[in-house]
């Protein structure tokens, strides 16, 4: 289901020069990274973020009518090659990564209200590439809809019980009553 865009950012998209700013907020192993896609320190909602240029790239944002995950791709270019390995222990899976847009005017104050969520999402897989003398990151995040696709697993029985409640007894029977054989109708 699209969204609308808030009247205040639709308005100041109609104002003289406006620049677009894309906001970028990744959890990892060591704690947050907050990048944007300009120059210099930038803070917003109380986080320091750090301006990139061109080495971040974003996927494109899609949104559709139907009820399906859409994710993006995070891709860090120009990374140095002892940075990989670091890479490596800093992302795992399910971490959180959200897209903030917004517009600010030459003095660099925010025009037609804060930033706002443009996605938000789990991270899903990374790849690294290496060209020497440089490395290339590409981080996959999913919408938390691709988690319904996720088959759930689980049988009535006493081992997955304890799994979810250690010391519930609830279901201690259940593998005797599978094999128990009953006479109905006498």
């Amino acid at each position: 289901m699209s969204r609308t865009l808030p009247a205040a950012l639709a308005s100041a998209l109609g104002d003289g020069v406006v620049r677009p700013t894309i906001l970028f907020d990744a959890e990892f192993t060591s704690g947050w990274v907050y990048l944007w896609n300009g120059y210099g320190d930038l803070v917003f909602g109380g986080n320091t973020y750090k301006g990139t240029g061109d080495l971040i790239q974003l996927s494109s944002l899609g949104e559709t009518g139907a009820v399906q995950a859409i994710g993006i791709t995070a891709t860090l270019a120009g990374l140095d090659l002892g940075m990989t390995s670091i890479a490596l222990q800093e992302i795992a899976q399910n971490q959180i990564g959200r897209v903030w847009f917004g517009l600010r005017d030459d003095s660099g104050n925010w025009i037609g209200g804060a930033p706002t969520v443009a996605f938000s999402g789990r991270l899903d897989l990374a790849k690294i590439a290496e060209s020497p003398p440089v490395a290339t990151v590409a981080i996959n995040y999913e919408s938390r809809l691709a988690n319904l696709e996720v088959p759930r697993i689980w049988s009535w029985t006493d081992q997955d019980q304890q799994t979810t409640s250690p010391g519930d007894l609830g279901c201690q029977y259940t593998g005797a009553i599978a094999d128990q054989i009953l006479q109905w109708g006498g």
